[in-house]
């Protein structure tokens, strides 16, 4: 199997690991207006359900957040890949990318190499390593695997002729096969989370105990 290749988009603190020509909507107009959420996939209570139902997670933000109020949603949906990335600017580098593939046949090291690619896109971009900090045997979606959890520091920089402030960002990945389908899931929050958006850990969490690959 081959992997499709990785773009990395960094804007502010958000953190945004995406392919291209995803379609974006949600988030905030003027810096200050919340956009509306207008998804391919359904989402409705809280709940996503991909386009082609492959794959169901409940939003993480909840529906009475701030965070949800200026969350976005990228899409991009082909007859053999589903590329869904959430985030919120009320949730500073808080994003939750979801990648499902279909109609693959199981191939070894295939895992590794989405660790992999992930971790060097990441690290070059930052020029800072990746430090491990566990590998939790977990089960999502009745399916057991491995949750990898690395450390990075992101460090001061400027961009666009503003300086942005360095952080410690905590990077959470999992991959699950179901048939001929599998995911690959990150999620990257700011270590210890933030004022506005309060306890990441828990809404990773939930993010992963939801996901459901169809």
């Amino acid at each position: 199997m081959k992997g499709k290749g990785f773009t990395l988009i960094a804007t502010g603190l958000l953190v945004v690991f995406i392919s291209t020509g995803c379609r974006t909507t949600g988030g905030i107009i003027g810096g200050l207006i919340p956009a509306p959420k207008f998804t391919k996939g359904d989402l409705t209570d809280g709940l996503y359900l991909a386009q082609d139902m492959s794959f169901s997670v409940v939003s993480p933000f909840p529906e009475d957040s701030y965070a949800y109020t200026y969350m976005s949603v990228s899409e991009e949906y082909t007859e053999k890949e589903i590329n869904v990335v959430f985030s919120s600017s009320a949730a500073p580098a808080e994003v939750y990318r979801v990648n499902v593939y279909k109609n693959i046949q199981p191939v070894a090291g295939v895992e590794a190499f989405f660790l992999d690619s992930y971790r060097t896109a990441l690290e070059g971009a930052y020029n800072t390593p990746f430090e491990k900090r566990e590998a939790q045997q977990i089960s999502v979606s009745n399916v057991s695997t491995t949750l990898h959890t690395y450390f990075q520091h992101i460090p001061e920089r400027s961009e666009r002729g503003r300086k942005l402030m360095s952080f410690d960002v905590l990077h959470s990945c999992f991959y699950l096969a179901k048939v001929s389908t599998a995911a690959f899931v990150c999620l990257n929050r700011i270590e210890g989370g933030t004022p506005l958006a309060g306890n990441s850990d828990e809404r990773v969490q939930a993010f992963i105990q939801s996901f459901q690959l169809l």
